[in-house]
């Protein structure tokens, strides 16, 4: 699922789209009053919360590959490792 898509169900007045996402603010703004009951966010808020998800996305990388070397560095094996995370 596209990020976009995850951002835009977020939203509780999100009724859906057909067809491809939109991938900028001038084909947004052309099908978001049918995307949305009631007011439509912005192309700003959506892009915010896109930035947010790819924020949180990586902070669960970086927590991962932290925890996979203080786990490597107290001498447990790969699959020892693996099989903890």
């Amino acid at each position: 699922m596209a990020k976009i898509d995850i951002v835009l169900n977020s939203y509780n007045n999100f009724r859906g789209y057909t067809g491809n996402p939109p991938t900028n603010e001038n084909e947004f703004n052309t099908i978001k009053t049918g995307m949305f009951e009631g007011t439509a966010p912005t192309w700003s808020e959506i892009q915010i919360k896109i930035t947010e998800l790819e924020q949180e996305e990586q902070a669960k990388i970086d927590a991962k590959a932290s925890a996979l070397a203080k786990l490597t560095a107290l001498g447990l094996t790969e699959e020892e490792v693996n099989s903890i995370l």
